[in-house]
C-alpha cells in the first residue's frame, strides 16, 4: 500500500484550502454576487442570533444637549392692554375723522406694549348716509363699507365695535334699529369686529361685554337715550353671572345716580354683579369723564377726531384682576 509522502500532504491540503476560499467567494468560477447567494436559512437560525441593541451599540449625536429642545419662549406678561375710542365719526369722502381714524391704527400698533385690541365706543360712522329703500333693496350700505375698510387696512390689533345713536340714522331721521342692524351685519359679515349688535368675548381670563343702548329707541329723541329691552337685560345677566373679572361697553353716557335715585337698568344689573365688574367705558358726551359707583368705574372717551390724546389704554391683570387707566397724564377729567 501507497503511503502518501510528507510533499503530498502539503499539496493536499493547499489545495482543499484554495477550494474553500473560492467557495466563501460565492463561486468558483468569478467574483461574488453583490447581492449574496439566494441561501435558504435554517429553520429557528435567526431566534438564535443575538438582537442588536441599537440604542445601546450607536454613539450618541456629538450635539449640545440645549440644542436638542425647542428654544425658550420669554414668559407672558401678567398684564395685557387694550384701547378704547369713541365717536369716530367715519364719513363717505376723504375726511378729517376718517384721516384721524386712520393714523390711530399706526399710533396704536407703535406703542409699548401695543394694546392687545381696540374698541370704540359707539357712533362709528356719522350717519348712515342712505335711505331706507337701499337697505330694504339688499344694497351694501357705502358708508359701513368705507369704515370696515378703515380698520382692516390700519389696525393690525383685533377690533370690536359698539353701536351708537349715529349708526342708527338715515340722514339724521330714526326709523327704528331694524333695517340698521341689517345693515350693520352685512356690512361686517365675514369679519370679527361686529357680530351682532350686542356680544361678548374673553381674553386672558377677563369677560369682555358689548351692550347696544340704542335697544329700545323708538323715535330720534329716544335714540339719543340709553336704552336697554328685556331681552338684551336678561341676557346681560347671564353674561355677569361668572367669576371672570369683566369689563362692558356701550354708548350713551349714563351720569353718576343722584343719592336715592333709581338706577339705570344696565347701572342696576352692574350693581347686582359689582363683584365681578372692574370698569364699564362709554362715549356720546365728546367728553373725558370718569366716576366710582359701587366700587366700579365707569369712563367717558371723547371723539377720536379731536386733537391730542382722545383715547383711553386701559391695563387689566391677569394675576389679581384689577384694571387701570396706563395713560393717565395726558387726560384730564372734570370734576
Amino acid at each position: 500500500m501507497h503511503r502518501p509522502r510528507a510533499w503530498e500532504w502539503v499539496v493536499g491540503f493547499a489545495g482543499l484550502a484554495l477550494l474553500l476560499a473560492l467557495a466563501a467567494c460565492g463561486s468558483v468560477g468569478g467574483p461574488a454576487d453583490a447581492a449574496g447567494p439566494d441561501v435558504p436559512v435554517a429553520d429557528g437560525l435567526a431566534e438564535d442570533l443575538p438582537v442588536l441593541d441599537l440604542a445601546a451599540e450607536l454613539p450618541a449625536a456629538d450635539v449640545p444637549a440645549d440644542e436638542l429642545h425647542a428654544p425658550d419662549l420669554p414668559p407672558l406678561s401678567p398684564t395685557f392692554r387694550f384701547a378704547v375710542v369713541s365717536d369716530t365719526h367715519v364719513r363717505l369722502a376723504d375726511d378729517p375723522h376718517n384721516t384721524a381714524f386712520a393714523a390711530a391704527g399706526a399710533t396704536f400698533a407703535a406703542l409699548d406694549p401695543p394694546p392687545d385690541f381696540v374698541v370704540s365706543t359707539g357712533d362709528d360712522v356719522d350717519d348712515l348716509f342712505t335711505i331706507p329703500g337701499v337697505i330694504e333693496a339688499g344694497d351694501p350700505v357705502e358708508v359701513l363699507g368705507v369704515y370696515r375698510g378703515l380698520i382692516q387696512a390700519n389696525y393690525p390689533m383685533s377690533f370690536h365695535v359698539v353701536k351708537g345713536n349715529h349708526d342708527n340714522r338715515f340722514f339724521d331721521t330714526f326709523e327704528g334699529n331694524l333695517l340698521p342692524d341689517q345693515a350693520w351685519a352685512q356690512a361686517f359679515a365675514g369679519t370679527p369686529f361686529y357680530p351682532s349688535p350686542w356680544y361678548a368675548f374673553d381674553h386672558r381670563g377677563f369677560h369682555f361685554v358689548v351692550l347696544d343702548s340704542t335697544d329700545g329707541a323708538t323715535d330720534h329723541a329716544t335714540n339719543d337715550t340709553p336704552t336697554i329691552l328685556p331681552a338684551q337685560a336678561e341676557w346681560l345677566e347671564s353674561q355677569l353671572a361668572t367669576t371672570q373679572p369683566t369689563i362692558l361697553f356701550w354708548h350713551h353716557w349714563i351720569p353718576l345716580p343722584a343719592q336715592g335715585e333709581t338706577p339705570h337698568p344696565i347701572l342696576g344689573a352692574i350693581q347686582r354683579h359689582k363683584t365681578v365688574v372692574r370698569a364699564a367705558f362709554m362715549g356720546h358726551q365728546h367728553a373725558f369723564a370718569t366716576y366710582v359707583w359701587e366700587g366700579v368705574q365707569f369712563f367717558q372717551t371723547p371723539p377720536l377726531y379731536e386733537a391730542g390724546v382722545t383715547w383711553h389704554e386701559v391695563e387689566c391683570d391677569t394675576v389679581n384682576g384689577s384694571v387701570r387707566i396706563a395713560n393717565p397724564d395726558p387726560i384730564t377729567y372734570p370734576p
